[in-house]
């Protein structure tokens, strides 16, 4: 913990190296899902994994942008001087990323990379395999269409 927020850091660019906390949200996907985080980028690149059983994307943070990965769209930003709100909706093939309650990214009909092995979750974190990253977390969690809002408790043990 730091500053009440979790780091997540991968501080190793080898193949196999990254950190990705995922819930299985198993939400349809004709239905409006919504994942909201309040993160800070501090190095790298961390993101939010965002799959619905059909497609995926990922939302990139870096200290000066944030982009979605499979849908080659991007937004520069000051994503490192302090946490911000991220709000990531997707519906059918629509996504849309806002930022501190603005939409920054709009993306109808580009939700279309296919989900791998059927991943039907939510996942956040540090990195992607052969980079590094690390930034604060303070608080993740989702909306499946009509339900309330659900946080993310994560329980870290340590033998």
């Amino acid at each position: 913990m730091r500053d009440g927020a979790l780091l997540i850091a991968d501080r190793s660019s080898e193949r196999g190296s990254y950190l990705y906390y995922s819930y299985p949200w198993n939400v349809d996907p004709a239905i409006k899902a919504t994942v909201e985080v309040r993160a800070k980028a501090l190095s790298g690149h961390s993101g939010i994994i965002i799959a619905n059983g059909v497609a995926e994307d990922e939302l990139h943070i870096y200290p000066d942008r944030i982009g979605l990965l499979r849908a080659g769209l991007s937004h520069a930003m000051d994503a490192a001087s302090d946490l911000h709100d991220y709000r990531v909706e997707i519906e059918g093939s629509d996504i849309r990323v806002f930022v501190d309650g603005e939409l920054v990214i709009d993306g109808p009909g580009k939700l279309t990379a296919t989900a791998a092995n059927g991943r039907n979750s939510i996942s956040f974190g540090a990195s992607t395999s052969g980079t590094m990253g690390e930034a604060l977390w303070e608080r993740v969690r989702f909306r499946t269409g009509t339900t309330s809002v659900h946080d993310v408790v994560l329980v870290v043990d340590y033998p």
